[in-house]
Parts: structure tokens; C-alpha cells; sequence
């Protein structure tokens, strides 16, 4: 199979994927992340790019987000909503900023893959979001003969 056509799969899985959300809990998490004073985004690597384009999205419907670990980011407080995104829910930098934020009494979001997870437990509004975690390479680390895992 050619890699074009294991990418095809791999985004039509996670398109599907999307049905499976509850429309209700999605609601929620909405009123949520509204009703904060600021709101801010956790991610790293493809979580954080997600995260990224979830606050940026944010600010251009004239919210204040702000991505945790710029510069200019303010400080967290309990007046504030924070969304974390951990594929697998146990990213060192995510429970550590999940600590922080417990601590301070911020109503934290957590989004991840794994429901059985530290993140996942952690939320105040836990959603879990079936996905594809990872690539495993068949025969060579040269992107070549990828398939997918759940």
C-alpha cells in the first residue's frame, strides 16, 4: 500500500471518529470554555499544533486564549478555563501544568485519547476522543510501510 493511500485511511478513521462525539458533552464543554474569563491551551507536539490552531481560532471569534508557555502568556487563575490535549494522557509537561492549575482552582478541560489516563482524571470536564496515536514503521524508519495503530 502506498504511503498517499495509508495517509487517506488514516484521516477518513479519524473523520469517523468524529461521529462518535456526543453531541451534548460537546455542548457543555462549550458553556465551559465560554464562561471563562481567559482561556488557555495546553499541548505538546501534534496536541500542541491542535491546540494552537484551537486558540488562535479562539481569539479570532474575540475571546482572549493564550497558549501556555509563550511569553506573553498571563497567569492562570480560578477565573479562568484551561484546556489540556494529551493524545496519550500522560505527557510530563500536561500533568505538570494540570497541577499548577488544580492548585489555583482554574477549571481545567482535559482532551484526550486514553481514558484511562492521568489527564483524563484530572478534568474537571474529561472528554475522550478516540484517535490514532501512533505510527509503527513495518520494515524501514524512512517513512516507508507505515500502518496504523488504535
Amino acid at each position: 500500500m502506498s504511503t498517499l493511500l495509508d495517509s487517506f485511511h488514516y484521516i477518513m478513521k479519524n473523520l469517523e471518529n468524529l461521529n462518535e462525539l456526543d453531541e451534548k458533552q460537546v455542548e457543555e464543554v462549550s458553556r465551559v470554555i465560554l464562561s471563562g474569563n481567559n482561556i488557555f491551551v495546553y499541548g505538546v507536539g501534534r496536541s500542541g499544533i491542535v491546540g494552537r490552531m484551537f486558540a488562535m481560532r479562539l481569539v479570532q471569534l474575540g475571546m482572549k486564549a493564550y497558549i501556555i508557555g509563550e511569553t506573553i502568556t498571563p497567569v492562570v487563575t480560578k477565573d479562568d478555563v484551561v484546556v489540556i490535549i494529551s493524545g496519550t494522557g500522560e505527557t510530563q509537561g500536561a500533568i505538570l501544568v494540570a497541577q499548577i492549575c488544580r492548585r489555583v482552582k482554574a477549571r481545567i478541560v482535559s482532551v484526550t485519547s486514553t481514558k484511562n489516563s492521568s489527564i483524563y482524571r484530572v478534568g474537571d470536564y474529561s472528554r475522550y476522543c478516540k484517535g490514532v496515536l501512533r505510527f509503527r514503521t513495518l520494515r524501514s524508519p524512512a517513512h516507508r510501510n507505515w500502518s496504523l495503530l488504535d
